[in-house]
């Protein structure tokens, strides 16, 4: 942690300057600024450290009083890349065996996936419309209006469900329909499963002719 009560001066607020100025640097964390007794900032404290102007920006910060502690609740993203969520719920130990996918095994089965589909005899059209599939790139009504759409997300094939890219492409009844009608069982898994590596897997566990199956039909 860079002390910045020792420099000269720093980019700041106001004029562009934090003035150099005799401040007790035992001061380290925020929550030395907050009296947790009334949940409200220490103004003599504030006042000490700080000009009237940065005094009162501080100052109409809100602060809660609830008085809840902080709890660590995030689950794992299943990708087997590092996030803050996967991070947390590795502290916790609460992974599944079925999320518990780490970085190498998701890159080898997303490289045999993409290995394999770029090699069926199809026009390449269809194929980039299976990577965009299995990437979430197709504008279903979900993602349509995560981009503030207004439209209805409610699947118009069987008018049940929010059109997801799993409902449409894996857990409709319409798309369960055409895959049972051409004999083909596609992997089945957990709903926690994350969506490209389902996407991977059941490509992955066909054979040619189902994978050809597959591509068309999606």
């Amino acid at each position: 942690m860079v002390n910045v009560w020792n420099e000269p001066w720093l980019p700041g607020p106001g004029d562009g300057r934090v003035r150099n100025c005799h401040i007790d640097i035992s001061y380290t964390y925020v929550s030395d600024l907050i009296d947790s007794t009334t949940a409200t900032w220490k103004v003599d404290v504030l006042e000490a450290l700080f000009d009237e102007a940065r005094v009162s920006r501080i100052c109409s910060i809100p602060l809660s009083k609830a008085g809840l502690s902080d709890e660590i609740f995030w689950r794992p993203d299943g990708l087997g890349v590092y996030t803050v969520k996967s991070g947390y719920r590795l502290i916790r130990g609460d992974l599944s065996s079925s999320t518990s996918t780490n970085s190498s095994s998701h890159s080898m089965i997303m490289s045999r996936f993409y290995n394999e589909m770029w090699a069926v005899n199809l026009p390449s059209k269809i194929k980039i419309n299976m990577w965009r599939i299995a990437n979430n790139f197709l504008p279903t009504f979900e993602n349509l209006q995560i981009r503030r759409l207004d439209v209805s997300n409610i699947c118009p094939l069987c008018l049940t469900s929010s059109e997801s890219i799993e409902h449409l492409m894996r857990d409709c009844s319409f798309i369960k329909t055409l895959f049972d009608m051409q004999g083909v069982q596609l992997f089945s898994v957990s709903p926690d499963f994350v969506w490209n590596e389902w996407v991977a897997a059941a490509f992955c566990n066909l054979d040619i002719r189902n994978k050809v199956v597959m591509l068309v039909t999606f």
